[in-house]
């Protein structure tokens, strides 16, 4: 509504300069309390009236560009001429004359100082011309910030140079960086052993002469303190060893509020909570005793998705979670996948905190009665227990064994697998959103040595490395994202020919280069099949932007190549594709639809182009 959307914009700029006294200093004066702009009462939008008065607003005047958009959202003559009309030239001047504050506050806020500002109505009828004359003048500049401590028996005292990565000198004054300021000293206070830190609402000296402004702020770090005991609330069905265990503190250690949000995500991460809040239970109290709210969130969960890619076909999946089987955070995982290419169901179980905090044992079955590829058919059987913890902040590390038994079979050709695996895994996890990551990056390295019967030989070992990366450019609330990624692999073999095809890599398709079919990018035969390789090396570029709150779109540029070098950058051919795609925003994530077009179609010898012309793919969550 009209008077909901003026007061959230006024409140943006709610806290802006207002001048107490003047000192004897040249040009200076002291700045203490914060101006609140004035709002016109709240009401519903109301229906046209039918003698209803109709005006036109300017901007005129001296100032920068980049004023006209905030300007335009904060005047009620601009935000309120549809929904809230007038009946009279005496409300348009009330309105024009609300105006002049609000606008007047939103100046200063953004640290013009000296501005002024007048307004006219002109016109004998309707409609009337109102004029906003505004003369901005030079934007003040921070030159200095002095953090004053107000507890005589307190050891610590901040410096500048404690929030300098926030706001630096010689930055421009405006609001948010004052209240940046003040936060941050917040922050590093209980970052450094203070949780009952009180930090002042900053006084701000003004030199009209220099056009500059000083910042001081007053504060009371309050007692120095340790981590205390702790005390768990809410839980239901859940030990409160699996909240105990994920404390990022030890009892007796300093307190630091980073710690405390450490321990919040870990908890958060696990899927059990609904919310977790964790805050002293009293601040000033040393050793400091914490207190940790806990909402647990339904612990069974059942999920189905569809997609559809041109070179796959159509494809469904249906999974049913439960991530408190046992009351201890136990997690059972199960899925099926059924699609024109596969049918798989896998088996999953997680048991937290075997033998050490956070070490996880996890088995995995993975039963596939039919994998019918161009490449290859196979039959297979999967069986996998590892030990999976946590090596340092976001970074996780596994080790385990696996079995692998089945049928492979190409043309007449069949292969009788039987293979043993010892998977080393280090992974890297720092984006921000499973589906539609903003920012962050995302790694694996993977190394399985197998032993067993492969064909003709006795081992094998295969390498991959895969990475993501998210970089957001420009708005905070909706930015475009510049989305990297590649995928490398490499197989150690006496004989390559000998490595079994499932086992192969291959490319092209949905998580791959979508300008080229589900494993045709790569080496084929006479006939036109995948013959897959012994290495790979792929990756992409993707930019991807919103075009309204629920539509978007994306670009991207891809390439790759497989041999049968061990290195994929030896003698092999690239195959490379651009693509372009929309995206339509939902609360579980973006559904999305691409279409590639690769670069060069390749030919069999007696038929027709064995690359289509374009691939199109329909899904939901961004490609990677």
């Amino acid at each position: 509504m009209a008077g909901k959307t003026l007061i959230r914009s006024f409140y943006t700029y709610r806290k802006v300069l207002g001048f107490l006294a003047l000192f004897p200093l040249a040009g200076c004066q002291w700045v203490q309390n914060w101006w609140n702009p004035t709002t016109e009462t709240e009401e519903e939008s109301l229906p046209w009236p039918a003698h209803a008065i109709d005006y036109n607003v300017n901007f005129t005047g001296d100032f920068p560009d980049n004023l006209q958009s905030p300007l335009r959202e904060v005047s009620a003559l601009v935000t309120l001429k549809e929904k809230q009309p007038l009946i009279s030239q005496v409300a348009l001047r009330r309105r024009m004359n609300a105006d002049l504050k609000n606008l007047d506050s939103l100046l200063k806020a953004k640290g013009y100082l000296d501005a002024t500002i007048d307004g006219d109505i002109t016109g004998e009828e309707s409609p009337f011309k109102v004029n906003l004359i505004i003369t901005a003048g030079e934007r003040y500049h921070i030159t200095g910030i002095t953090f004053h401590n107000t507890r005589a028996d307190s050891a610590i005292q901040a410096q500048p140079s404690d929030v300098f990565h926030r706001v630096k000198i010689d930055d421009p004054m405006d609001s948010q960086s004052i209240l940046t300021i003040q936060q941050s000293l917040t922050l590093y206070l209980q970052e450094n052993g203070y949780p009952g830190s009180q930090v002042k609402e900053p006084r701000i000296e003004v030199n009209r002469i220099k056009k500059t402004v000083n910042v001081h702020v007053y504060y009371n770090p309050g007692q120095l303190s340790d981590f205390g005991t702790h005390e768990i609330i809410g839980l239901e069905n859940l030990d409160p060893t699996y909240v105990s265990n994920r404390l990022a503190w030890k009892e007796g250690q300093t307190y630091d509020r980073r710690l405390v949000e450490e321990t919040r995500r870990k908890l958060m991460s696990s899927a059990i909570f609904d919310s977790i809040t964790i805050k002293p239970k009293d601040s000033n109290v040393t050793p400091t005793p914490m207190l940790i709210q806990t909402t647990e969130a339904p612990p069974r969960v059942f999920g189905a998705g569809l997609r559809y890619f041109s070179s796959e076909g159509l494809g469904a999946k249906l999974f049913w979670r439960h991530y408190n089987a046992l009351g201890g955070g136990e997690l059972i995982d199960t899925s099926l996948q059924l699609s024109q290419l596969l049918t798989q169901l896998r088996l999953g179980m997680g048991f937290p905190d075997v033998l050490a905090p956070e070490q996880q044992l996890q088995t995995l079955l993975t039963i596939t009665p039919r994998e019918n590829t161009k490449a290859y058919f196979a039959k297979t059987v999967e069986a996998e227990v590892k030990i999976q913890r946590p090596l340092m902040k976001a970074i996780v590390g596994s080790i385990g064994v696996l079995y692998e038994g089945g049928q492979v079979r190409r043309a007449s050709q069949q292969i009788h697998e039987r293979l043993i695996g010892l998977p080393l895994e280090a992974s890297i996890d720092t984006a921000d959103n499973p589906l539609d990551p903003h920012s962050g990056w995302r790694s694996r390295l993977t190394f399985v040595p197998y032993g067993g019967r492969v064909v003709d030989e006795k081992s094998m070992y295969i390498t991959r490395f895969q990475a993501r990366g998210y970089i957001p450019f420009g708005s905070k609330v909706d930015p475009v994202v510049l989305a990297v990624w590649t995928n490398l692999g490499s197989i150690s073999i006496k004989n390559p020919n000998n490595v079994p095809f499932n086992k192969r890599f291959y490319a092209g398709g949905g998580g791959s280069v979508r300008a080229y079919g589900y494993q045709r990018l790569g080496p084929i035969d006479s006939d036109g099949l995948p013959l897959g390789g012994r290495s790979i090396a792929e990756g992409g570029i993707e930019g991807r932007f919103r075009l309204t709150e629920t539509w978007g779109g994306v670009v991207f540029f891809e390439g790759g190549a497989v041999s049968n070098n061990r290195s994929p950058l030896l003698r092999a051919q690239f195959l490379w594709g651009p693509g372009a795609g929309v995206r339509y925003y939902t609360p579980i994530g973006p559904l999305r639809l691409d279409i590639a077009v690769p670069l060069k179609r390749r030919k069999v010898p007696g038929q027709k182009s064995f690359d289509s012309p374009f691939q199109f793919y329909i899904s939901i969550g961004q490609a990677f």
